[in-house]
């Protein structure tokens, strides 16, 4: 028998908050100024779900083209406006947050910087105040499990009794590998298919507590 999830740790973006196009837009843009042409497939293929270090890696093997320390600042700056002026909580999860009486938190592959920028946007800031794991605190970013088995062991919950909500093939993958349970979430305009068939599908965050419920239930009947 599986015990209860005791911890729900949700990743950020594409996630909690709807901000996985405004970075496709902002890097399809950004990337054109140099002459390079990225496109949706590529991004979600490439770069979503990974840190900025692995973007620089991704870009320089397929472009030969170096994100220098100006064209990240560019990327951040650009991003941080699109923010300002089009992010949002993703539609439902604050009801889920004001409802979940289980302990929760955050993992992000973003830096700490980009996600209370995001947060505060968002209106999410009072419901992870020292409870956010970024890309930065691990050797291993996603599709590593460090960064979630360090958000388990933090908040003091054995993996095996964690539920991580993912958008990526690289969270996904990140939380099997930390042996948790995974639940992916494809509500983020941003995708219009799983990136992987053999995972539990959560398509928005107004069904959350009955696919909960059938996932403890399932998972305690093995």
């Amino acid at each position: 028998m599986v015990s209860d999830i005791k911890l729900v740790i949700f990743d950020c973006d594409g996630v909690l908050i709807d901000s996985e196009c405004l970075s496709m837009q902002t890097w399809q843009s950004l990337l054109n100024d140099y002459g390079i042409t990225i496109t949706d497939t590529y991004f979600v293929s490439r770069f979503l779900g990974k840190s900025m270090q692995h973007v620089e890696s991704q870009v320089k093997q397929d472009f030969n083209f170096e994100l220098t320390e100006q064209v990240v600042n560019q990327f951040q700056q650009q991003l941080q406006a699109r923010f300002e002026s089009h992010l949002h909580a993703s539609p439902g999860v604050l009801s889920v947050l004001d409802n979940l009486h289980v302990p929760y938190c955050l993992a992000t592959s973003s830096s700490q910087s980009r996600t209370q920028h995001a947060l505060a946007c968002s209106g999410l800031t009072p419901y992870f105040e020292n409870k956010q794991f970024t890309r930065s605190m691990v050797a291993n970013g996603k599709p590593a499990p460090d960064l979630f088995l360090l958000a388990a062991d933090s908040m003091g919950v054995k993996p095996e009794d964690c539920l991580v909500i993912e958008d990526s093939l690289a969270g996904i993958q990140a939380a099997r590998a930390a042996n948790m349970h995974v639940l992916h979430y494809i509500g983020g305009s941003h995708l219009t298919a799983p990136a992987c068939n053999d995972v539990d599908i959560l398509d928005s965050w107004g069904v959350f507590f009955s696919q909960y419920a059938n996932l403890r239930h399932n998972e305690m009947n093995k």
